[in-house]
């Protein structure tokens, strides 16, 4: 289901409904995706560090949706059409199952922005900031975020209600995949916005 979300009044506004019918050759490869994760589980203690002798750089801005996200543009962009006639739609906000970088891709194929959950164990890094050495190529990545310990730097607003305190923080960074805006609330909830989207590491 596609809705229109009012963030000033805080309404949804269901929009399209389109039943999931996976084909046999969907329903297959789910299968193997799942042996295959379960595998590399039972594996990864004993595999080198590294990567793997042979493997090749792989192009990651090249769109290859999935049969379920193709079914999603399908109806994005249908919507959008009719929409974009009477008002102006920026965001894309989608499940934490869709926080990877080909429902980024997606979102930027339709001039929208991506706003999702992440995994609490996404592996972000800021911005390194160090002096370059003079050897090699220049360092990209710095120190890895840890959801549980933010730097105070990034705090921007602190809400209480009961006994639940939800902290906001804001700071662009940087994941093996895409470039990530990323809000974390001491709830437990982190979302991914901006992804993509070229925004430097201001915060």
């Amino acid at each position: 289901m596609i809705s229109l979300i009012d963030v000033g009044e805080r309404k949804s506004y269901p929009l399209a409904v389109r039943q999931t019918v996976r084909s046999k050759a969907e329903k297959e490869l789910l299968k193997e995706r799942k042996k295959q994760r379960a595998k590399k589980s039972k594996t990864a203690k004993g595999n080198p560090k590294g990567r793997r002798k042979g493997s090749l750089n792989k192009d990651k801005k090249e769109l290859n949706l999935s049969p379920e996200l193709l079914r999603i543009n399908d109806v994005l962009s249908g919507l959008l059409k009719l929409l974009r006639v009477f008002i102006k739609v920026k965001y894309l906000a989608l499940d934490g199952h869709f926080g990877h970088h080909q429902a980024v891709l997606m979102a930027i194929e339709n001039d929208l922005q991506l706003i999702s959950k992440m995994r609490k164990d996404a592996a972000l890094y800021e911005k390194y900031e160090g002096e370059y050495s003079g050897r090699g190529a220049k360092k990209k990545y710095g120190t890895r975020l840890r959801f549980d310990l933010m730097p105070i730097k990034y705090l921007k607003k602190s809400e209480q209600v009961g006994e639940i305190i939800t902290n906001y923080y804001l700071r662009s960074v940087f994941a093996q995949r895409f470039r990530a805006s990323n809000k974390c609330g001491d709830n437990g909830e982190t979302k991914l916005e901006n992804a993509e989207s070229g925004t430097r590491d201001s915060v």
